[in-house]
């Protein structure tokens, strides 16, 4: 029987086969030449069925196309192949001396630089090697001097790419590798940066580029921080000059949207330039009887649409806001202006094609659901909202404008109620905080700073051309437009309870709350059935299937509530859990009922990147936790301390153990005024304390010998190396020992004073450097398994070689945070499981 298949939607089936190729190729890559024998096939296959009627077998096979050329596509990002000439070749703990051009404008923020080049050549002694590939230079202070196009030669130490290996911790190697870049430089000083020649980039992006350096000077002169930095990120796209705390609320108020350059800022000069366009044209007779005023308007807004991208810097985000504008305005210069959900799957289509990484992207993700999202329920919404009669619509002006202003604001009310439902899921899981003023705070920071000022920049941008007085005058107008928007923002901010913080969500709970949402936009949908005059019982009946999918998705919530409460009980089994924070020291035990401690928060020593914000709290939204109930800081060093105060401040801590030692430095006086401002109650404790008793797990305090109080507050790096606290848990016939950091002299006190150190498993002390680990100490501890959590670091060799060999001696199974990841020690009290999160 013949019939034809017809598909309301014709792209959608080809894009999710298309999605659904790129997702498989992340983690089940398969042969590349029987992919492209069985894409080859499909191909012909499709030739033959072109000679048939549409059906069924013509649309599976088209999908099986896609699937494998996005799985292709996919795989060769993820594998590019071998190179004799790559830049990876060159990893050296050392210092190289490579060259290259910069390849994208620099990233600039307050503390750091970070720059983009592509490698060309490797110099050691007096040879010089061909290297190819993408190097991200860091330097850790501002650095203005260099530009696209700069040719440069410089000395680094080059690394391959180390995120953080911990459930829950964004990859960042991963993230470099899907941008292609093959290694990390890390440059001392700026001084060893030499630039051999200028514009050796592309002369059209030179140009562009000169031109968003001219605009970041004028802006910069023009007006103050941090409406400067505000200022920059809506023009030309660089947020390097935002205060970590202005981005914090423009987080929490759940409007960081607006300081990316994404699909609102293009669609916003879309709208604008349409609407100019079409007002001005609208005066030519000529053209009213000529043209689809609409379409000229749409034709022409294209010019500005891309004069704002180029000079926002043309940015992958900013390219696919671009893709996606210009797919709606084809809708229309169509003639199908009603058709823009399948515009939306064009742009979603051309951009994976082009850029299938990108499904990965979480700005794709976000801009995808919100658009989708706005155009599926807004609609819906949109029905429900009071439209003035015909009669008010031919009263006189003075009564139309209200209330067409105020139809106005429910419209745009209704459409950020719909993205922020879209998105919600998403930002839960990649932002763990939700916005409860999402929707105020959006009526006032769209408006001011994404039309006003906005467009106001964009005017400036036009005329600095010819004046940069006048360029200045208007950026110096527009910046007093964002300081009452960051007031307001910041007035929202301080709402108690404006957000909250959230645990990671699952994927099984991401899908049951957009079926919650498909059922809420189907609910909506029946309005027209209400009309009738229906009774709400009548209604039931009509949609059971609805009805009962929503009761069910009620069920499954609290089901997994119940499920999640219950799982944190960690049914009588202690589970002691060691991080992967580079050179240092974070470790989660939960005891059998469900309690928590901390111990150490990791750190970097200079503070300039936040482990409690980006590695350790990832960690624990991951395991569902939010409360700690005891915080312990062995001993305040970086490594330890600087990982805290993010802690202390999100989650809900009932206490605080220290040694009583402390330090002049910025982040323990944040600490110390967190614990205050929170009412913390603090403990000092060392080995005269008694020991603690949780659910039949006994904790003993080992080190230091007595606490550190009265005028010795302050030690040096040894001393409080070895007066770190020193755990000891015992539960039934299992000990699981805490080294801290303490070094031979301590080590040699506790197997002098007779304390009992027999462990099964010892956290290494000192991150297994030189100075740790004597025989007499590892002869007393007797480990099966012993844990290492360090990183080799440009001045720290850790773990020593001789500490290796020594653990290997004594017999311990050796397991480190650098190679393996987080850790996780679990036991019943009688028989123990280690697991790694990564293999070696």
């Amino acid at each position: 029987m013949k019939y034809r298949l017809v598909i309301k939607r014709p792209l959608f089936p080809f894009l999710f086969a298309l999605m659904a190729g790129i997702a498989t190729a992340d983690f089940a890559a398969f042969p590349l030449k029987a992919l492209v024998i069985l894409l080859a096939a499909a191909l012909v296959f499709l030739i033959f069925l072109m000679t048939r009627p549409p059906g069924g077998a013509a649309l599976l096979t088209c999908m099986l196309a896609f699937f494998l050329v996005g799985h292709i596509s996919m795989q060769s990002v993820l594998e590019p192949g071998t190179d004799p000439y790559d830049i990876a070749r060159y990893e050296d703990p050392g210092k190289v001396t490579l060259e290259g051009v910069v390849i994208e404008s620099p990233n600039v923020t307050l503390d750091k630089t970070e720059m983009v080049l592509d490698a060309t050549s490797v110099l050691s002694g007096h040879q010089r090697s061909a290297a190819r590939g993408k190097v991200l230079l860091v330097m850790r202070e501002q650095v203005d001097a260099f530009k696209y196009g700069d040719f440069l030669r410089t000395e680094a130490k080059l690394r391959i790419p180390q995120g953080y290996k911990n459930p829950g911790a964004f990859d960042y190697a991963r993230f470099l590798h899907l941008k292609g870049i093959r290694l990390q430089g890390f440059v001392d000083h700026p001084s060893s940066m030499v630039l051999i020649r200028e514009n050796r980039g592309s002369a059209f992006q030179q140009r562009i580029e000169a031109f968003r350096d001219r605009l970041k000077q004028i802006i910069r002169h023009a007006s103050p921080s941090p409406e400067s930095g505000i200022l920059e990120a809506l023009i030309v796209g660089e947020r390097g000059g935002i205060p970590r705390d202005i981005q914090d609320k423009f987080n929490r108020t759940g409007t960081a949207h607006i300081l990316s350059i994404s699909g609102l800022h293009i669609s916003i000069i879309a709208l604008v330039s349409v609407w100019l366009i079409r007002f001005i044209l609208k005066y030519s007779e000529y053209l009213l009887l000529r043209f689809s005023l609409i379409k000229v308007a749409a034709f022409l807004s294209l010019v500005p649409i891309f004069f704002y991208a180029f000079v926002a810097g043309m940015s992958i985000p900013t390219v696919r806001s671009v893709i996606m504008v210009v797919s709606f305005l084809i809708a229309v210069l169509l003639g199908r202006p009603r058709e823009l959900l399948n515009a939306l799957g064009l742009a979603a289509f051309l951009i994976l094609i082009f850029s299938p990484a990108s499904l990965f992207d979480i700005s794709f993700q976000l801009s995808f659901m919100a658009v989708l999202s706005i155009l599926l329920l807004t609609p819906k919404l949109a029905d429900y909202i009071p439209r003035p009669d015909h009669e008010e619509v031919e009263g006189p002006g003075w009564r139309i404008w209200p209330r067409k202003a105020l139809v106005s604001l429910f419209l745009f009310l209704a459409a950020s109620l719909a993205a922020t439902l879209g998105t919600a899921p998403l930002v839960a899981c990649y932002f763990n905080r939700l916005s409860l003023v999402t929707l105020p705070a959006n009526l006032v920071a769209v408006p001011l700073l994404g039309f006003v000022v906005l467009i106001l920049g964009l005017v400036a941008m036009m005329i600095s051309f010819i004046s940069t007085t006048g360029a200045s005058f208007l950026f110096h107008g527009a910046s007093l437009v964002v300081r009452p928007s960051l007031e307001l923002l910041d007035w929202m901010d301080r709402i108690p309870g404006s957000s909250v913080v959230v645990t990671t969500p699952g994927i099984h709970e991401i899908a049951a709350f957009y079926l919650l949402v498909g059922v809420f936009a189907y609910g909506l949908s029946i309005r027209q059935e209400a009309g009738n005059k229906k009774s709400f019982v009548d209604l039931l009946r009509l949609h059971k299937g609805p009805v009962a999918l929503s009761f069910f998705l009620i069920l499954f919530f609290i089901g997994d509530m119940t499920f999640l409460a219950m799982q944190n009980r960690n049914k009588g089994r202690l589970r002691v859990t060691f991080l992967d924070v580079g050179h240092g020291n974070a470790t989660l035990i939960e005891f059998p009922g469900g309690r928590r401690m901390l111990v150490d928060g990791g750190g970097s020593f200079d503070g300039r990147f936040d482990f409690g914000r980006h590695v350790v709290a990832p960690f624990l939204w991951k395991m569902r936790i939010k409360k700690i109930d005891t915080v312990v800081l062995s001993h305040p060093h970086p490594d330890h301390l600087n990982g805290l105060p993010f802690i202390l401040e999100n989650f809900e801590v009932e206490e605080l153990w220290t040694n009583g030692e402390k330090v002049e430095s910025p982040s323990f006086e944040m600490f110390m005024k967190t614990v205050v401002d929170k009412k913390i109650g603090t403990k000092i404790l060392s080995a005269r304390s008694d020991p603690f008793l949780e659910k039949g797990v006994s904790i003993r305090i080992l080190n230091p010998p007595k606490p550190v109080s009265g005028e010795r507050l302050v030690l040096s790096d040894r001393e409080s190396n070895n007066h770190s606290l020193v755990l000891k848990l015992s539960f039934r016939e299992v000990g699981i020992l805490l080294g801290g950091d303490i070094a031979m002299p301590a080590e040699t006190a506790l197997v002098q004073c007779g304390a009992d150190l027999r462990s099964d498993v010892l956290l290494v002390p000192h991150h297994g450097l030189r100075q740790s680990c004597s025989v007499p100490f590892l002869r007393r501890v007797k480990p099966a398994y012993a844990v290492i959590s360090s990183r080799e670091t440009s001045f720290l060799k850790a773990p020593h070689p001789e500490v290796i060999e020594k653990l290997d001696r004594s017999g311990a199974k050796i397991y480190r945070t650098d190679l393996q990841g987080a850790v996780t020690v679990e036991t019943d009290g009688y028989s123990v499981n280690v697991r790694a999160y990564k293999s070696n």
